[in-house]
């Protein structure tokens, strides 16, 4: 065998066995919203929910939303609800304002939202303190 084809088996065997030897890359992360609805006649709160996907297989992650309305009423809202981490999605709904007078004074309080208008929702899952994925729309109320 040639010198230089021996070089060449030689560096392709090391370069194989150091890319089968590297760890496996951690998945992605993502976070989907699915639905949301107002429970209220006129007004009332939001409710946000979806599915959710974190980059290990064990242990929990934060799902952290956002709401704002300013569409014929303003009202915006955060919340957030925590998951377990699986090698599939996980459902995840958030409740903002649980505690918001939406029924009798609903254009006192900020935190009422709006039904047959439109919100934009931003969702995100938070591992160790760390955002890893997010996702914003705009959906009916």
């Amino acid at each position: 065998m040639r010198p230089r084809t021996r070089a060449i088996l030689c560096a392709a065997a090391v370069a194989a066995a150091t890319l089968s030897a590297a760890p496996a890359a951690s998945a992605a992360a993502g976070i989907t919203t699915t639905w949301v609805q107002v429970h209220g006649a006129q007004y009332g709160t939001l409710w946000v929910g979806g599915t959710a996907t974190c980059s290990t297989t064990s242990g929990t992650a934060a799902v952290r939303v956002s709401a704002f309305q300013i569409l014929m009423h303003m009202a915006s809202d955060a919340g957030s609800t925590t998951i377990s981490c699986a090698a599939q999605p996980a459902q995840w709904s958030v409740q903002m304002s649980p505690q918001a007078q939406c029924f009798f004074q609903p254009l006192l309080d900020q935190r009422c939202f709006m039904t047959n208008s439109q919100a934009t929702v931003l969702a995100e899952v938070v591992e160790s303190g760390v955002p890893t994925a997010s996702s914003m729309g705009v959906f009916a109320t």
